[in-house]
């Protein structure tokens, strides 16, 4: 649909200017450029937005269609280290879903 310039006052002392990419999607997606440029920090633990060079910070509340979604970084890697990531392809890939326990077995140390 777009760009659209977007003046946005979220509570932080300072607007965010921003050109947004407007587009029909499921999902709202807020790009680390943007957080970047604005040194923005999402702290998910304690829902909030806090701004790196203040400090400041304002609560988040989440919505329907709101969630974190994995991503993907492109890097490359020392020719040193590329033979034996050729030959375990399997350990530079991210595992989904770790498998259920299905144990019983607990452990502890004694103190």
């Amino acid at each position: 649909y777009g760009k659209r310039y977007v003046y946005l006052n979220v509570g932080l002392r300072k607007p965010i200017h921003w050109i947004f990419f407007v587009a029909d999607v499921s999902m709202l997606i807020i790009g680390m450029d943007l957080l970047q440029h604005h040194n923005l920090i999402i702290d998910t633990p304690k829902r909030r937005l806090v701004d790196g060079n203040t400090k400041l910070s304002v609560c988040v509340t989440s919505f329907s269609g709101c969630g974190l979604s994995p991503v993907a970084i492109k890097y490359t890697i020392d020719r040193l280290y590329q033979p034996p990531l050729d030959k375990y392809p399997g350990i530079q890939q991210t595992q989904s879903k770790l498998p259920c326990v299905t144990s019983n077995v607990t452990h502890h140390i004694t103190t």
